[in-house]
């Protein structure tokens, strides 16, 4: 579900993965593997993904994919 949110998010937005990484500051490879594997990111990387596609964080993980703290991820 995440992934999918998160590459309707890009491709609405006609970003490339590279695009997106540039952007949020992480490799490619990070945006590959929430995509494509399921992958979740810490809570810093959350958010810079978010903000790399200028959306609220929830937008892609809702409010119960969020760890109680930055330290849980």
């Amino acid at each position: 579900m995440v992934a999918s949110k998160l590459r309707s998010l890009r491709v609405a937005r006609q970003l490339a993965i590279q695009a997106v990484a540039v952007r949020a500051g992480v490799g490619p490879g990070t945006i590959v593997a929430i995509e494509r594997h399921g992958h979740t990111p810490r809570v810093e990387t959350k958010l810079k993904i978010a903000k790399a596609l200028g959306v609220d964080v929830v937008a892609i993980w809702p409010s119960g994919d969020q760890p109680s703290s930055p330290t849980a991820a």
